[in-house]
């Protein structure tokens, strides 16, 4: 509670409200649009760079490049996306 008000976690349908009304306001669509390129562009740099923590530590040796070559490939397209993606965007 904060001030005698109860707090109530956020519903599916108020999420999706929110998300309508970002939608709508060119403001805060630009910044969702950057928030969601920069997390794609920090998932990439994470993949790109425990590809080979994970390669060291799988134990079927015919799986290890395959499982390595699937991160770092994942990692560079969702890296790029998000560079891309990020360089179109227009700042306030």
């Amino acid at each position: 509670m904060i001030a005698g008000r109860r707090t109530e976690a956020p519903t599916l349908r108020s999420v999706l409200h929110s998300f309508r009304q970002a939608w709508q306001d060119p403001r805060k669509k630009r910044r969702l649009h950057r928030r969601i390129l920069e997390a794609m562009r920090e998932i990439g740099i994470l993949l790109m760079a425990f590809a080979p923590l994970d390669l060291a530590l799988i134990a079927e040796p015919e799986r290890q490049w395959r499982t390595l070559l699937i991160f770092l490939l994942g990692g560079i397209v969702l890296f790029l996306s998000g560079v891309l993606g990020e360089m179109g965007v227009e700042d306030d």
